[in-house]
């Protein structure tokens, strides 16, 4: 296991990888990579620890460079952040750290970011061979989806609403108390930030989701599983009969395996798919561009390291 002693300032920084279980994870392998391929001496430490005492320590040295935060440290580390910004605060999970330009601790959530910018060039794939109709940046009417009503889901919806304008969202989940919790969420966090609030629906069964209108845009949260419980079967059927409409986008954040059910599923009826590598490999564009600035960050090629999230993750590197 690595010290985790800090280097010195002038061999480079330090990124800390913050959570447990953290032995298979595709961070300890991909930040080393983009540090390399952008010219950069930064290394990445894991730090697998249930308690933060020594991110506490090392995120004060000269030597720190960024975190990632991952379960189940994203909402504890926040009491130890000089800040977080908006978007940190309205998602309410922080999973990156950087330092700002006057040596403050910044706390932030960057999933929507992977999710917005993966979905626009799959926006831009599709209307290019006109696999989709080609849409107009802003004035997309149609609704969207989500699978899912956890963290991941409140990124999804922000990414949606506030960024591709998305104001009505249809929401595959088994358990109505998540739901509650994540359209509470919402709706008290964006009008306290005066954002407009989008309409989120539960869709409850295929019969639901029959009668509404289709959705265009669709992103997946949750981990690939077979569904064996009555309620879980159910949630696959709702998910495939909203499938049958118009063909749209369908983006699964989860990255291993590649190729999850959903995706099967949706490109059999014709959606345009996008994979979870490529929504890490956006999230690393943007982590890196608020730990080393923008003529770094412009430099990571989004479409290799796409490939490497999936042959680390898939272990074939």
């Amino acid at each position: 296991m690595a010290s985790i002693d800090p280097k010195p300032a002038g061999e480079g920084k330090q990124l800390l990888f913050v959570g447990t279980n953290l032995s298979h994870a595709v961070s300890n392998k991909i930040h080393d990579e983009v540090a390399a391929s952008i010219g950069l001496n930064w290394h990445l430490l894991a730090l697998d620890n249930p308690d933060l005492s020594n991110f506490v320590r090392l995120a004060h040295e000269p030597s720190f460079g960024g975190a990632i935060i991952t379960i189940p440290h994203k909402i504890n580390v926040i009491q130890h952040l000089d800040r977080m910004d908006d978007v940190g605060k309205l998602l309410g999970a922080c999973n990156n750290v950087y330092k700002s330009s006057d040596g403050f601790l910044i706390g932030t959530n960057t999933d929507w970011i992977g999710i917005r910018d993966s979905l626009l060039a799959l926006l831009r794939e599709a209307a290019s061979q006109s696999l989709v109709k080609p849409l107009v940046s802003g004035s997309v009417e149609a609704p969207g989806f989500i699978v899912g009503a956890g963290g991941a889901a409140r990124a999804a919806v922000y990414a949606l609403s506030n960024e591709l304008n998305v104001t009505k969202i249809f929401v595959i989940n088994r358990d109505v108390d998540e739901f509650n919790s994540l359209k509470r969420d919402i709706t008290e966090g964006y009008r306290r930030k005066s954002l407009n609030v989008p309409v989120l629906i539960h869709l409850r069964s295929p019969a639901e989701a029959a009668a509404v209108e289709s959705p265009f845009y669709g992103v997946g949260t949750v981990p690939d599983f077979e569904a064996v419980t009555q309620a879980e079967i159910e949630a696959r059927d709702i998910f495939a009969t909203l499938l049958q409409g118009a063909r749209g986008l369908f983006l699964d954040m989860c990255y291993n395996p590649q190729q999850t059910r959903n995706l099967t599923l949706a490109t059999k009826h014709g959606w345009v798919t996008g994979y979870g590598a490529q929504v890490v490999a956006w999230q690393l564009k943007a982590q890196w561009n608020l730990w080393a600035g923008e003529d770094y960050s412009r430099q990571i090629d989004v479409d290799y390291m796409g490939v490497r999230v999936r042959e680390i993750a898939e272990g074939l590197a």
